[in-house]
Parts: structure tokens; sequence; C-alpha cells
């Protein structure tokens, strides 16, 4: 019996040395592959694509048995941008998106289908700015699905605005320019102060860190290229 235990244990070791050596080495190689696909457009879950589009391949990339691969979503499309490089897509297009929060990984974990897309240069959208001529600043806050009991209320200057919960999203506008709290409304301490401005949008990604004796809410204030993707990349529930 004790044998036995001892083997367990050696292959628990050895499996999550294995996982943190591969996310070192996956740091090199997903720089080098953002690198190569420079310039592959992305279509969100909502984009219609042009007309006239040829749909060279359909794929799908993500996580597998007990959750490896879990590189977050932005290293994920850079995969999949990468193979419509390969084939000569010059965009993609989300078909579906499944995240995930796994309490094994810091990173998040995703299943995405996509199309790998051909489209004549004058039906290419143009790439999405942070700058709109708007009387208002745009707060977007989301959280992929994970420890689905725990929801936490958020707060805008003290004044709630929202529960987060499990695969949720939603946005609110903004009129006033200047400093801004965002927090958790349990813990003062677990939030942020950003100055906003009218005509620009701000991506907060919400999630649960662990912590004894119970997890913690988190937040982050995403860039806003990396935000808009991954609020766009995934459907909420009700949606």
């Amino acid at each position: 019996m004790k044998k036995k235990y001892v083997f367990l244990l050696g292959m628990f070791i050895l499996i999550f040395t294995s996982c943190a050596l591969k996310l070192k080495q996956d740091d090199k190689v997903i720089f080098k592959e953002r690198q190569i696909s420079q310039g592959i457009l992305i279509y969100d879950i909502s984009e219609k694509i042009p007309n006239q589009s040829e749909i060279l391949k359909e794929i799908k990339i993500g996580y597998g048995l007990f959750y490896q691969n879990c590189d977050g979503c932005i290293p994920t499309l850079e995969k999949i941008k990468l193979k419509a490089k390969q084939i000569g897509g010059n965009a993609i297009k989300i078909i579906d998106n499944r995240p995930f929060n796994s309490v094994l990984h810091e990173n998040s974990c995703h299943n995405i289908t996509a199309q790998i897309l051909n489209i004549k240069s004058q039906n290419i959208k143009n790439n999405k700015n942070n700058t709109l001529k708007n009387n208002y600043a745009t707060l977007y806050f989301y959280r992929y699905r994970g420890s689905s009991i725990i929801r936490y209320p958020l707060s805008l200057n003290d004044s709630l605005i929202s529960t987060i919960k499990s695969n949720f999203k939603d946005s609110i506008k903004v009129f006033n320019n200047g400093v801004v709290s965002i927090q958790t409304r349990k813990n003062k301490n677990n939030g942020f102060k950003i100055e906003i401005e009218n005509g620009k949008s701000y991506y907060i990604k919400c999630s649960v860190k662990i912590a004894f004796p119970i997890n913690k809410p988190k937040l982050e204030l995403m860039d806003f290229e990396t935000g808009a993707i991954e609020f766009n990349s995934f459907k909420a529930s009700g949606e």
C-alpha cells in the first residue's frame, strides 16, 4: 500500500513539474507565434464576415484532458492565426469559445472553434480603436466560467453597478471624466483607481483567486486590445 501511495505521489509531482516547464517554454513559443501571425485580423463571435469571404478551413484549438494547454485567450488565438498564416488566410472568425477558469491554472482555459478566411483587401475591416466621439466612457466587465457558487458585488465609487457571477459580461456608461474607483464591495482594498476620458473604453476582467480559507474576487484592468478581444470572444449566459 505504501509503495502505491509513493508511486501516485511521484506521478503527481511529475505531471505538475512538466506543466511548469511547459509554461516556461511556451512563453518563447507564443512570442514567436505572435511575430509570425501579425496582420491576421480577428472577427469576434458576434461580427459578420464580409460578403464573398472565402472560408479556407475550420479548426478547433484549446485545452485537453486534465485542462492541459490552458494558455489564455490571446495565446490560443495566436495559435489559430499562425495556422491561418500557414495556409494563406488573412483573417479568422470566432465561431465558438468555451472559456473556463480552472483553480489549477493561472491562465484561463479555452476551446475555440474558428474559420480561417481569405478576404479581398477592399472588404477588410478597419482595426478597432479606443477613441470614439461620445460624451461618455464605457466600462466593460466580464468573467469566464468557473467557481460558479461564488458571486460578488462590483462597485464604482461606492455605488453598486453589478453582481459578478460565472460566465458573465456587462457594460455601463460613465458620463463624468476623472478618476474613479473600481472595487468589490466587500473589500475596498480589492480594486484600483483609473482616470477615465469620454469616448474611451475600459475593460475589467473579473475572476476568483485561490486564497485560504476561502477564494477571493480578483479584478484586472486590461489593455484595450486584449480586453476587447477577450470580452467579444465568448457568449455569456443569457446571450
